[in-house]
């Protein structure tokens, strides 16, 4: 993404912390993951990564779909919807094991909406979190430093003109 603008904005009253009800991880159709994570994840010797991997290996199934281009891999889905790291707990296991910042880049930034407009970068909210449709955790505008980092590596930073 382009520089971030230096004016960010957020709607007053906006809140949202993650409170670990795992939606987000059941409604994305794809989640797509960097060639860089995926190698990390294979290798990274944690548990419980090594048991997920090694439970999908022995069913000979891979937890990231290959495509032609490893730009557009994809973590795979459980029979129930849920992406293949999310544990019993509604916890991530890459976030777990690895930390956050391993996390796929979609993943990282749910439920952020990035927009860049004329007078700068707007930051809303997606309200299929059901946190953020209850109005729950720190109010957004006491974390605009935090949004402008993460929107400087945000998947996806619609431009509005």
């Amino acid at each position: 993404m382009m520089g971030v603008p230096s004016n960010v904005s957020v709607y007053p009253g906006s809140r949202f912390s993650c409170q670990q009800c795992g939606v987000c991880c059941r409604v994305f159709p794809k989640i797509p993951i960097d060639e860089a994570r995926r190698a990390r994840l294979v290798t990274s010797g944690r548990e419980p990564l090594i048991q997920s991997f090694q439970e999908l290996s022995q069913q000979k199934w891979d937890p990231v779909e290959p495509t032609d281009d490893e730009k557009n891999a994809t973590l795979r889905r459980r029979a129930d919807g849920a992406c293949v790291f999310l544990s019993e707990e509604n916890w991530c296991m890459i976030h777990a094991a690895l930390g956050e910042q391993e996390k796929p880049q979609v993943c990282l930034d749910f439920p952020y909406i990035f927009r860049r407009t004329p007078s700068g970068l707007v930051v809303g909210l997606s309200f299929t979190c059901p946190t953020v449709r209850k109005g729950e955790g720190s109010l957004l505008e006491t974390r605009i430093d935090e949004l402008r980092a993460r929107a400087s590596s945000a998947w996806r930073c619609d431009v509005v003109s």
